[in-house]
């Protein structure tokens, strides 16, 4: 679960984001790449991409 409540978006590093933040995309990315057969620098996009979305709702 994704507990903090500044987004990391204008960050384009991961190992600058909060470690709940790192973890869920860490976390998607590799269920996208092992479960989806998406390469690995899509999968990190497309987790992204859900991560900030979830957060703009």
């Amino acid at each position: 679960m994704v507990r903090s409540t500044q987004p990391p978006w204008g960050d384009d590093d991961p190992r600058r984001w909060p470690d709940d933040w790192r973890e869920a995309w860490e976390e998607r990315a590799a269920i996208m790449e092992f479960d989806g057969g998406l390469p690995r620098a899509r999968a990190e996009l497309e987790a992204w991409r859900l991560l900030r979305d979830r957060v703009a709702r």
